[in-house]
């Protein structure tokens, strides 16, 4: 069915959106559908135009650049991860009250694939390979796929979409953003650069959110942020070559637009 172009621009409009997915958040609560583990409202949150967000597939480093852009932003505080939702708060298990309440800019994160309704975000891409051989353990210590699980079985039943509930695979929620080419809403940060060239990347970050930080101030941002313990390549010694292959060969497209093929 196709829709007139003054039908799909109210459907488009973020207070719309917002209004429709407030109605939703209760209803989905209402009927038990909504995910039990989710505390706050997710991606139904009531978002203004100017808020911030830092967005990222699962086990890609979202931790580690909420708190570089926290101390990067709220520098006068001490922040580390035992107060980092106090100044960045997570969509998905921060009560939306406190989420209204935080000081501006406003900043959220979450894992959340794309949303017309952001209009500033910061995502963070990592090497499926390696959020694979991160979110195994991961996924074990949660009690989400028993101990017993085999590698090979654990990728058998994420390629059949058995954990894609909440933020789809990461080819979908990756290509949703990366197929955004709009540079003043969206900067994409790779997860081996920051590693690499943490001052070039924070620079982007600086330029993207108008921010006019000295090289001394973006040092200091990095030293209290301390350093994220996740090597790049990990999926090297974890993986068997067959195991990576099957990797790429599900997500040729996106691993080769984004460098990792």
């Amino acid at each position: 069915m196709k829709y007139p172009n003054s039908i799909k621009k109210i459907l488009r409009n973020p207070n719309i959106i917002n209004i429709l997915n407030l109605f939703l958040l209760k209803y989905l609560k209402l009927k038990k559908i909504y995910p039990s583990d989710f505390r706050g409202p997710g991606r139904f949150f009531m978002s203004n135009p100017e808020d911030i967000f830092i967005f990222s597939y699962l086990r890609s480093g979202n931790v580690w650049l909420r708190l570089l852009v926290a101390n990067l932003i709220f520098d006068k505080e001490k922040i580390d991860s035992s107060n980092a939702n106090d100044y960045i708060g997570e969509l998905a298990i921060t009560n939306e009250k406190k989420l209204l309440k935080q000081p501006k800019p406003r900043i959220y994160s979450g894992h959340d694939y794309f949303d017309p309704r952001f209009q500033k975000v910061i995502y963070l891409i990592r090497d499926p390979r390696d959020v694979l051989a991160s979110l195994y353990p991961y996924y074990i210590s949660l009690g989400i796929i028993d101990k017993k699980c085999s590698k090979s079985q654990f990728l058998k039943k994420y390629f059949n979409g058995k954990f894609d509930a909440n933020f789809g695979s990461w080819n979908q929620n990756v290509g949703s953003w990366a197929g955004i080419h709009d540079k003043e809403k969206i900067l994409i940060i790779k997860y081996e650069n920051l590693k690499k060239n943490i001052f070039k990347e924070i620079k982007k970050i600086c330029k993207f959110l108008k921010l006019k930080k000295s090289k001394k101030q973006i040092n200091i941002a990095i030293k209290k942020s301390g350093v994220f313990r996740g090597e790049v390549g990990i999926w090297r010694n974890f993986f068997s070559k067959k195991q990576a292959n099957q990797i790429k060969k599900c997500y040729k497209i996106n691993m080769k637009s984004l460098g990792y093929y």
